[in-house]
C-alpha cells in the first residue's frame, strides 16, 4: 500500500494512494481524505476527516465505491512521548462484490472503529501501531466486518517531510491473500512545501 500527502498548515491535510496489486487475488483499489483540525489544546486534538475510496476486482466485473466522513481525537497525556488516538468514521458504499472483501450488492453501509498508540523513541522517530474495527450494515444489520486490521510500523518526521514504513497486519479474508505472514507492507509519504516570502 502506498501513501502520498501534502500539510497545507498544522491544521489541514489532504492525501492519497492505493493498495499495488503485487499479490495474487489483491483488488485494485484507490483512495483520497483529507483531514481539518477543529479544535487543539495542549493535551488533545479533535479533527474531521473525510475520505473516498474506489475498489475493482482483478480479472472479474466486481467493483464498489465508498465516500463518507469521521471524527479522530489525538490524546498527548503524560509521559509525553506517548500519545493515543481513536476514530470513527461512516461511509456509503454502493457496488458489486469484490471477492470477499466487500460481499454485499447494492448500496450498504460502512464504518471503522480505531484505536492507536505512538510512542516516541528519538526526537523524530517513533513507533506506532493501531488497530481497526470495520463493521458493515445492510438490509437493516449491523455486523462486524470479517476482517480486523493492525497496522504498526515506524514514523519518522522532519521539518518538512514525514515517513510511515510498516506492515498491514490482522486477520481476515483480504490479509489472508498475502503470502506474507505479517500482512500487507505499507509506505506512507507526507510533505510540506516550504512557504513562499
Amino acid at each position: 500500500m502506498l501513501s502520498v500527502g501534502h500539510a497545507f498548515s498544522d491544521d489541514l491535510q489532504l492525501n492519497g494512494g492505493g493498495l499495488l496489486p503485487v499479490f495474487p487475488n489483491a483488488p485494485w483499489a484507490a483512495f483520497a481524505q483529507g483531514k481539518l483540525v477543529i479544535a487543539r489544546t495542549d493535551t488533545a486534538t479533535v479533527a474531521l476527516r473525510g475520505s473516498g475510496a474506489l475498489l475493482a476486482q482483478r480479472g472479474g466485473t466486481g467493483i464498489a465505491a465508498a465516500l463518507g466522513a469521521g471524527l479522530l481525537v489525538d490524546a498527548y497525556p503524560p509521559p509525553r512521548w506517548l500519545s493515543i488516538h481513536g476514530g470513527l468514521s461512516v461511509h456509503g458504499t454502493r457496488g458489486t462484490p469484490i471477492t470477499r472483501l466487500l460481499p454485499f450488492d447494492g448500496e450498504s453501509g460502512l464504518g471503522l472503529l480505531e484505536l492507536g498508540l505512538t510512542a516516541r523513541t528519538g526526537r523524530r522517530a517513533a513507533l506506532l501501531a493501531e488497530i481497526w474495527l470495520p463493521l458493515a450494515w445492510d438490509d437493516g444489520d449491523m455486523n462486524a466486518f470479517p476482517v480486523v486490521l493492525a497496522p504498526w510500523g515506524l514514523r519518522w518526521g522532519g521539518p518538512r517531510l514525514a515517513l510511515d514504513i510498516g506492515m498491514l497486519s490482522g486477520s481476515g479474508p483480504l490479509l489472508g491473500d498475502s503470502p506474507l505472514l505479517v500482512g500487507w507492507p505499507y509506505l506512507a509519504i507526507a510533505g510540506r512545501l516550504p512557504e513562499s516570502r
